[in-house]
């Protein structure tokens, strides 16, 4: 998929793979590209129009593709351990092959004007080629396998990445300039044109920035959901890209209150909010096709399945949690299935935890403690701003979220106003947002939409927009069922009776009474969400309580 640079928006995909893409690669005036993938070949594609120039047939997963500086050759590396050079005005002759690596290539670039090759494999080691000979010139050796390489030839400098070391080495000698240790696994980094500071990513689904003189750490920041795979200064220097297991890309501003590309620093024109529409009728079409599609089964199924948990906040939000049923949900969330089952798939040693553990402000240091001491690092997410009804005055849900930020929260989960979104009081709804996005701080922010109590597709659609327009998650909205209006409407009215029912058998019998005027979809989903209630108690408690 190409996309324009500086705000992101697609221009176009590229459409011919029948398997994984694990590379891609513009020649020097981005008239061309090339792809890599797991369907065996390397593809050459006009970047312009879309169209597929040439199909190049490899033995095995393709990793790596780089075109030289005249566009004349590509470059090729994969799971074969061989590196390719082919002609692109002969696409029909053989391709130079060099051999060497004694495990699977995972980067593979032309180097020094293209007289020499640089390539990086399993095997734990750097190699340099003379394109002319094919023979090694230098060999560099580490104790963990290398997960990315960027060479900047302006600058000279080459950049590496392994295990939770950044190096940069002279690219004119291969001489190690300086090493930067990371708290965690990286999988990529990216120096400024200027050269001042770099950015890293890696497995906890963090960003850094560090000082390149100095090796100070100047910030870190969590945006994505999963392992950061890439992270690239653009050209300019005015912003990067980070791409993540998650599936998305997200692009970050080096000088952020800059007016540049995607990012116009002005306060957003909410007036064209008033006229959004949604066309009712398509959306429950397309709600009925998405339901009538046929699911994945077995490994397939299993997979899925093993990925969903791992996107769980698993959650307590109960009257009577306690520190103790805190710790059995934090152990939980560290163990969310069996050992054997997780044996049986060859999974026991992946790591699968759930996303999250949910829990009031007031258990937020509980939970940190219980997953302190678990050794776990799942993060702790909080609800706030008065959940379920948000009705507290604003000052006070600004002070709930600082206290559980200040507990150890790395997620907070607010409720919107669903009054300011019935009256249309959209900007009203915009700055509170806002003030609750900055009282977060470092703290990653969502919103709740109470979409049962928002009384038509149209608000939801609304309330959505002014989410992510006051700078929600970068556009990462909970869109939560109303039930909740259910429950106290059923509590008003069995109260409300003359006679209130004095055991359970009245209750039972009040209920089933008064049940009767609710509507079909209400009840629906009053009894979805008794059965996921009822599934996260057990859940919880090991599958065994005392009721």
């Amino acid at each position: 998929m190409l996309r324009q640079g500086d705000t992101g928006d697609w221009i176009g995909t590229f459409l011919g793979h029948k398997g994984a893409v694990w590379g891609a690669t513009l020649n020097k005036e981005a008239t061309k590209a090339a792809t890599a993938a797991a369907d065996f070949t390397a593809k050459v594609w006009d970047a312009v129009t879309g169209d597929e120039l040439l199909t190049l047939a490899h033995k095995h997963i393709v990793k790596s593709v780089n075109f030289t500086q005249d566009s004349g050759y590509l470059l090729t590396g994969g799971q074969d351990k061989i590196l390719r050079i082919y002609d692109l005005c002969k696409p029909e002759a053989d391709p130079q092959e060099i051999s060497g690596h004694t495990s699977a290539i995972k980067k593979a670039l032309w180097y020094s004007d293209d007289k020499q090759i640089l390539s990086a494999a399993d095997d734990k080691t750097v190699r340099l080629w003379d394109r002319a000979s094919m023979d090694v010139v230098k060999t560099l050796q580490f104790d963990t396998s290398v997960s990315s390489m960027e060479y900047i030839p302006d600058g000279e400098i080459l950049i590496i990445t392994y295990g939770k070391t950044v190096a940069f080495y002279n690219a004119l000698g291969l001489d190690l300039i300086k090493t930067v240790d990371a708290p965690a696994p990286i999988n990529s980094a990216s120096l400024h044109p200027d050269k001042d500071f770099f950015v890293a990513g890696g497995d906890d689904f963090k960003l850094y920035k560090y000082d390149y003189n100095t090796k100070e750490e100047l910030e870190s920041y969590k945006g994505h959901f999963g392992p950061v795979h890439c992270v690239r200064f653009s050209p300019d220097g005015e912003l990067y890209a980070s791409g993540s297991e998650d599936g998305t890309l997200r692009l970050w501003q080096t000088a952020v209150g800059k007016t540049y590309g995607l990012w116009k620093c002005v306060l957003p024109d909410l007036e064209w909010i008033a006229k959004v529409k949604v066309n009712h009728p398509a959306v429950l079409r397309r709600a009925q096709q998405i339901q009538s599609r046929r699911a994945v089964k077995k490994e397939w199924q299993a997979a899925w399945l093993l990925r969903a948990v791992t996107c769980i906040d698993l959650t307590t939000l109960s009257g009577d949690d306690s520190p103790s049923n805190v710790y059995r949900l934090c152990f939980k969330a560290k163990h969310p299935i069996r050992e054997d089952l997780l044996k049986s798939m060859n999974m026991h040693n992946k790591g699968i935890t759930t996303a999250a553990v949910c829990v009031y402000p007031s258990r937020v240091s509980d939970a940190v403690n219980a997953l302190e001491a678990a050794k776990c690092c799942i993060p702790v997410a909080s609800v706030a701003t008065g959940f379920p009804a948000g009705q507290t005055p604003l000052k006070a849900r600004l002070e709930e979220i600082r206290v559980a930020v200040e507990n150890g929260a790395r997620e907070i989960d607010v409720v919107i106003n669903r009054t300011l979104a019935l009256t249309g009081q959209w900007e009203e709804l915009y700055k509170e947002i806002c003030q609750f996005r900055e009282a977060c701080g470092e703290a990653h922010l969502k919103t709740i939409l109470a979409v049962g109590e928002l009384g038509s597709f149209t608000n939801i659609y609304k309330a959505s927009l002014v989410s992510m327009m006051a700078g929600v998650m970068d556009g990462f909205v909970f869109i939560v069922e109303g039930i909740e209006h259910v429950w106290d409407l059923l509590d008003r009215r069995v109260s409300a009776r003359a006679i209130p029912p004095r055991n359970v058998q009245k209750l039972a019998g009040a209920l089933v009474e008064k049940l009767g005027n609710i509507s079909q979809q209400e009840l629906t989903n009053l009894v979805q969400s008794m059965r996921m209630r009822c599934t996260a108690v057990l859940q919880a408690a090991g599958g065994h309580t005392r009721y």
